[in-house]
């Protein structure tokens, strides 16, 4: 697996988000308007997801996002 970082710029309300493209790699994306401190901590949330592989379950979001 592997996992693709890019700051992007986001709403405030947004620390980052996580997705899988078609070859089967994650990409981050992390909102370049928060602090590196703040950046670090949403990208970590998101490897998180990645390395529980939370995309692909079927639970409710709100169980997957309780981390």
């Amino acid at each position: 697996m592997e996992i693709h970082v890019r700051l992007k710029q986001m709403p405030v309300t947004v620390g980052a988000i996580v997705s899988v493209d078609p070859d089967g790699d994650y990409n981050a994306y992390v909102n370049s308007s928060l602090s590196r401190e703040e950046q670090l901590k949403a990208l970590a949330h998101e490897l998180i997801h990645a390395s529980r592989e939370d995309l692909y379950s079927d639970e409710p979001i709100e169980d997957v996002e309780n981390i």
